[in-house]
């Protein structure tokens, strides 16, 4: 069951437990290394290189050599923005398609997260080992580097890899899932992201603590409840709008709205 915040300005679910509850289809403990080569897409202090996973020769720092061509399979792709990093790695062959294949978006805005999230997959074709390489330029940048160094290495098996991210003006990661390809159906992957009472959050019930007739329902985002007819007979109760709402404390309900009752009133998103 979602945990409903109820608070003076804010009524909601967290995005990160349905994104939790999401990414259990998936093997994040498979898909943690595709989070080492997340950050390095975009990590402006150094370079990333791949070479193919079948490759058995140990790392070189003379492939690095700035100003030299490098080994025809090594391959620079790091670009310090994302997209950009993943069209190389696509021109490069080790993606299917240029660009995120985003397979859920779902808005804060008509439901009851309190931030957008997605999931985005990114299916490897084939295996690389990334390679994260930091150039020390000794003259704040003036001039060729004096020296490299590697500072990370990582292989990133063939496969489909889920990326979960959360936020409102720009998204975090969540996790990462790996799928393998001969179990893998994008579109039931997508159906099933919405296949569950903790993944979506788009209708609140609201129940009182001392009166199984006071029952109300809001869908939609909306802070406007009116009663519920769910349980047979409709409710004994009157709309009312969670601005109006009192009696806030720290067990996440408020009192209830009914002339005269003493219940608490606590929130319920599915």
């Amino acid at each position: 069951m979602l945990h409903v915040t109820a608070e003076q300005y804010r009524l909601s679910v967290d995005a990160d437990d349905a994104l939790t509850d999401i990414m259990g289809d998936y093997d994040t403990e498979k898909g943690e290394v595709f989070q080492e080569l997340w950050y390095a897409m975009d990590d402006h202090r150094t370079a990333l290189f791949v070479v193919p996973l079948d490759h058995d020769e140990e790392t070189k720092l003379e492939w690095f050599t700035p100003n030299r061509d490098a080994p025809e399979f090594v391959a620079e792709v790091g670009r310090h923005y994302r997209h950009e990093t993943v069209k190389e790695l696509h021109a490069a062959g080790y993606l299917d398609r240029p660009e995120a294949d985003t397979l859920v978006y779902e808005r804060s805005e008509g439901s009851y997260f309190y931030d957008d999230f997605c999931l985005e997959l990114y299916t490897v074709t084939r295996g690389f080992r990334g390679i994260v390489v930091h150039y020390i330029y000794p003259n704040l940048g003036l001039g060729g580097p004096s020296r490299w160094e590697v500072t990370d290495e990582f292989e990133i098996p063939a496969g489909h890899y889920v990326v979960a991210q959360t936020g409102q003006m720009s998204f975090y990661l969540h996790s990462v899932g790996y799928a393998d390809p001969e179990d893998f159906d994008r579109e039931g992957a997508a159906y099933a992201a919405y296949d569950g009472e903790d993944r979506s959050a788009s209708r609140m019930d609201a129940g009182c603590s001392e009166s199984d007739a006071h029952l109300w329902e809001a869908e939609s985002g909306s802070w406007r409840f009116e009663p519920s007819n769910d349980y047979g007979d409709e409710s004994e109760c009157s709309a009312f709008d969670y601005d109006d709402a009192e009696g806030f404390d720290s067990d996440d309900r408020i009192a209830c709205p009914e002339p005269g009752c003493s219940g608490r009133v606590g929130f319920q998103a599915y």
